[in-house]
């Protein structure tokens, strides 16, 4: 839960600057990073907590991963798309594609940080298991 909650601390900015520079691509008007950010906000935080409840159901394993793969397909397409249409007051075509660019870019942007945050999350776990050894 803790790898998750921070990649999300660390997506909702980066996920506001791909929005915002998707927006940038697509001459959307006004733009601000300040929307960007809102809008990552809700859909990340709508995804966490998703994830959470669906952790706590007494279901099996494959049930979960399931569950947790629609749920994010479902939240990170339409909540997403319906809020960059909102937020940005677009017609449904512009706002879909300004929300394809920016899945694809945050998608992309999302995969390096987990890497990365599950590298250390590794690192420390060898590092705590050969202190205990110690």
């Amino acid at each position: 839960m803790i790898p998750s909650l921070l990649v999300v601390v660390i997506m909702i900015p980066l996920g506001g600057l791909l929005l915002w520079l998707t927006c940038m691509l697509f001459s959307v008007k006004p733009n601000k990073y300040g929307k960007g950010v809102l809008v990552t906000a809700i859909v990340g935080v709508a995804q966490l907590l998703i994830a959470f409840v669906i952790g706590l159901l007494p279901v099996g394993l494959i049930t979960k991963v399931v569950s947790w793969i629609l749920s994010y397909i479902l939240v990170g397409f339409v909540l997403a798309w319906l809020v960059i249409r909102n937020v940005f007051k677009l017609e449904w075509g512009k706002s879909f594609l300004v929300w394809l660019v920016w899945a694809a870019a945050n998608f992309i942007v999302s995969l390096i940080v987990n890497m990365v945050i599950m590298f250390f999350t590794v690192i420390i776990g060898l590092a705590a298991l050969s202190g205990a050894a110690a």
